[in-house]
């Protein structure tokens, strides 16, 4: 079992973990090209991993334990072998032995040939795969300082930052009830509704889109999504392969990276067009959160973004943060706003 075009479909069964903390549940683990998807029994989604991100914990061990970020919280553990042994060939594809004991002056040249059109193949696209083997390298600690970096060109281009103390607290306590350890939230000035997320675990929303919301809970809605994003896609592997491959070694080799790059990032990151999230999968992330979320998506399966809400009074934004931090969020710019007129 190691080359996917041969079956059809490729699944076995394994032990999800969100978190470090998480006991675990039993899940369907399925294996694509370049995804690996993780559902429930009951065939709900979970969780979905790019192949790029994905990493072994304990290579020559059996049960494997495979993990898509950097400090190994999240975690899916895998006993079929041979399963394992397909993944594998696909995160590290090597040449068979048959292969390599015999060589041809065909088979010579066409692996130059190859390789020089792969070189040139990188320095002229930069590919997805080459950027995210190159994120790997990369320390948390520095993740999270060029995320700052970039988000300061945010800031800059937007206007400010939105900064008081008790809109502070109240920020915290809403992301570590939402988002977990680690992750943190910006707010921003400016008058466009924007939702973004950088290198080490930052989440960005501007002030416009948080003054939209009168309920916590749709507020709320906003900050899952935007991390669900996160976890989709790498936001570092993105800004590697905007930088280039001679930027990019740089910055991984001398923790370097010219200023010019990251504000061309920070600008796009404000206009970016959107990755849609699986409403089933928002929804199993408000449920691993014990957070109701029929008020988030809709019958028809939308997500968070545009949908209209019952505007009612509901006991579930309680369980968030108290009334008091709610308004100290929304207030959170009011200095900028003051200054401003």
């Amino acid at each position: 079992m190691n080359n996917l075009s041969n079956f059809h479909r490729l699944e076995t069964h394994g032990i999800w973990r969100e978190s470090e903390n998480d006991p675990g549940r039993s899940a369907i683990i399925l294996l694509s090209e370049r995804r690996l998807t993780i559902v429930s029994k009951d065939n709900r989604p979970l969780s979905e991993w790019l192949l790029e991100a994905v990493r072994n914990l304990n290579p020559g061990a059996n049960p494997a334990v495979f993990t898509p970020d950097d400090e190994g919280e999240e975690t899916v553990t895998i006993s079929d072998e041979q399963f394992t042994s397909t993944l594998l060939n696909m995160l590290h594809p090597k040449v068979s032995r048959s292969e390599a004991q015999q060589p041809s002056s065909w088979g010579v040249r066409l692996f130059f040939l190859t390789g020089l059109v792969a070189l040139i193949a990188s320095i002229v696209v930069f590919e997805d795969r080459i950027a995210g083997s190159m994120a790997g390298f990369i320390p948390a600690a520095q993740k999270l300082e060029i995320g700052e970096r970039i988000f300061n060109q945010i800031a800059a281009q937007s206007g400010s930052r939105c900064r008081t103390f008790s809109g502070d607290r109240a920020l915290q306590a809403l992301s570590a009830r939402l988002l977990g350890s680690g992750w943190s939230v910006r707010v921003i000035g400016g008058d466009s509704e924007i939702s973004t997320h950088l290198p080490g675990r930052i989440l960005v929303v501007s002030n416009a889109l948080l003054k939209k919301q009168e309920r916590l809970l749709v507020f709320g809605g906003y900050l899952v999504e935007e991390r669900m994003r996160a976890q989709m896609a790498e936001p570092m592997v993105a800004l590697l392969r905007s930088a280039g491959l001679r930027s990019s070694t740089m910055f991984v080799l001398r923790n370097n990276m010219d200023e010019s790059i990251l504000r061309e990032f920070a600008g796009a990151q404000l206009s970016a067009e959107k990755t849609a999230v699986d409403p089933r999968m928002l929804a199993s992330a408000f449920s691993a959160a014990g957070v109701p979320f029929s008020p988030i998506v809709n019958a028809a399966g939308s997500t968070t973004t545009g949908l209209a809400f019952n505007p009612e009074p509901s006991r579930e934004d309680e369980q968030l943060i108290s009334d008091r931090d709610w308004q100290n969020l929304r207030s959170i710019c009011w200095l900028i706003t003051t200054q401003s007129q």
